[in-house]
């Protein structure tokens, strides 16, 4: 197994005998069954530990619409203005969430809540999955098996999996498509073509279910783009597979926008909201947290004041130009907010900030805490991997769909909600780090004590 992984890592196919190759996998299927097992148990406990969820914020208007999408079909209007159609919210986690409901019906709001937290269940366990099948298609069994077993108990991603958030859908979609974009680079023929098409639907997915998954593309064209040389039509055919399959995904959404808008909105309404969230006065200045984002729910009734008939594309575009007029007038203040994202991004000023905002995550609180420790230990033994050079042969495109990933909450909300999706990346770097001070702990052991002369 370890030579199979090791083998495909470095672009070979290996030399190994059908027998072998299929007893091989078997090994990994049943590894994948036994964590995915383990990963749904463990959230299923968090699920029933916390009977009296309740939604707040972004996951009652995930209900909101998905309710409405199983009831009737449609999405409903625009919370933001007065009356019109909504593309505030990315489309593919409400129709996922509308699915649950069709099998729970939505007469029961606790019912339906539960149904969707199982759904997000699932979603986390298959997350799991894909850390270890990464982990196997780039190194070793033992690597694999320990980069899932940490993704199985992480906090930090168990507690984003049982609150009705996007996140877990956002994950899977991801990974999916950093596994969809390394099998390209080993495989031959259709199948590599096939992988690379993969990748780019996978892409496009990540980006109908939170719009900063749009930033994934250049990673992940990046990751099939290996042939030499690279200039060269050849080898930017898998590069153009999957900017074209990721250009055919968000295309219908993307016109029943243009549709209902009359104007070209490829994924959401949401970037003034954003922006008007954290590049204001009161943001600034007058909260205890120095440059987060807060709903910007004045900005929205000022817009409203001056046209009541403004429908969601047009508040949003209006927000923008005050947010981006701030900017303006106040270009330091960019950096100030990259500064206290950043550190909140990495939990470095504590538990404090996370657990202010937990009520309205919809967390439950006896997690929070603990969520943030569980990062700083696995953040630590990723950094002690990086410093080992145990990560030295892989793709750097691949830790590049983390880093691009943070760069958007960095100069706009800087949470653990948001790092959740790059996490998977930080607990294989930890995993290589473990692997690797563990064969070196064996060797010195089986060397024995040296005598003296």
């Amino acid at each position: 197994m370890a030579g199979l992984s090791a083998a495909t890592a470095t672009g070979e196919e290996p030399l190994v005998a059908p027998a072998r190759r299929g007893a091989a996998c078997v090994r990994v299927t049943r590894a994948a069954i036994v964590l995915f097992a383990v990963a749904l148990v463990v959230r299923l406990v968090v699920v029933v530990a916390t009977p009296h969820y309740a939604l707040q914020s972004d996951a009652a208007d995930f209900d909101r619409i998905a309710v409405t999408l199983s009831q009737e079909g449609r999405f409903p209007s625009s919370v933001l203005a007065t009356s019109g159609p909504t593309a505030f919210r990315p489309p593919l986690f409400p129709i996922a969430l509308s699915a649950a409901y069709d099998i729970s019906g939505t007469g029961s709001k606790s019912a339906r809540w539960e149904a969707g937290r199982i759904l997000e269940a699932a979603l986390g366990a298959l997350a799991v999955v894909l850390v270890y099948l990464i982990g196997l298609r780039l190194w070793t069994a033992r690597v694999a098996i320990t980069a899932g077993a940490m993704a199985t108990v992480y906090p930090p991603l168990i507690i984003v999996g049982v609150s009705l958030m996007s996140e877990p859908l956002f994950i899977v979609f991801l990974l999916g498509a950093v596994l969809s974009a390394l099998a390209s680079r080993t495989a031959t023929g259709r199948r590599r073509w096939g992988c690379a098409v993969g990748a780019g639907v996978l892409t496009g997915c990540a980006a109908l279910t939170r719009s900063n998954g749009i930033v994934l593309l250049l990673p992940i064209l990046l990751l099939v783009w290996r042939e030499r040389p690279r200039l060269s039509l050849r080898a930017a055919r898998a590069p153009l597979m999957v900017l074209a399959a990721a250009i055919v995904t968000l295309m219908p959404y993307t016109i029943r926008n243009a549709i209902v808008f009359h104007k070209f909105i490829p994924l959401s309404t949401q970037t003034g909201y954003a922006l008007a969230g954290t590049y204001n006065s009161y943001s600034r200045y007058h909260t205890p947290f120095p440059g987060s984002w807060l709903p910007p729910v004045p900005q929205v009734l000022g817009v409203l004041a001056r046209d009541p008939r403004a429908n969601e594309a047009q508040i949003g575009d209006r927000l923008t130009t005050e947010a981006t007029s701030y900017i303006d007038a106040h270009p330091g203040y960019v950096a100030t907010v990259a500064y206290w994202n950043t550190l909140r991004l990495l939990s470095l000023p504590g538990p404090g900030y996370e657990r202010a905002i937990a009520q309205s995550e919809g967390y439950p609180m006896g997690l929070v805490s603990v969520s943030v420790y569980a990062f700083w230990f696995v953040a630590l033994l990723a950094l002690g991997g990086v410093l080992l050079g145990a990560a030295r042969r892989t793709p750097i495109a691949l830790w590049a769909c983390a880093v691009v990933i943070l760069i958007p909450s960095a100069i706009v909300s800087g949470t653990m909600r948001y790092r959740s999706p790059a996490d998977p990346f930080v607990i294989l770097l930890a995993a290589l780090a473990l692997t690797k001070l563990w064969s070196r702990t064996a060797g010195v052991a089986r060397s024995g004590p040296q005598r003296s002369a």
